[in-house]
């Protein structure tokens, strides 16, 4: 299935951009990575289309904000 508006329209990879209602928590880790930062890791998924997104927090670090594991099942 292809992404719905509220998923099409979220700024990915940008730390502190806004998910979408839709959007249910499903999964978060907190871990202190040795000799380095801390970071928060939480798994979302959308109750319209589908779509598996996670949502990545760093004190340092690449890779942060919003970005689309999978789209929703056909």
């Amino acid at each position: 299935m292809p992404l719905c508006e509220n998923c099409l329209s979220i700024q990915r990879d940008t730390l502190g951009a806004p998910g979408h209602p839709a959007l249910r928590i499903t999964d978060t880790q907190r871990r202190k990575l040795p000799g380095s930062y801390s970071e928060t890791i939480s798994l979302f998924h959308c109750a319209q289309c589908g779509a598996d997104w996670r949502y990545r927090e760093a004190k340092g670090g690449d890779d942060q904000g919003w970005a689309l594991l999978r789209e929703g099942a056909a």
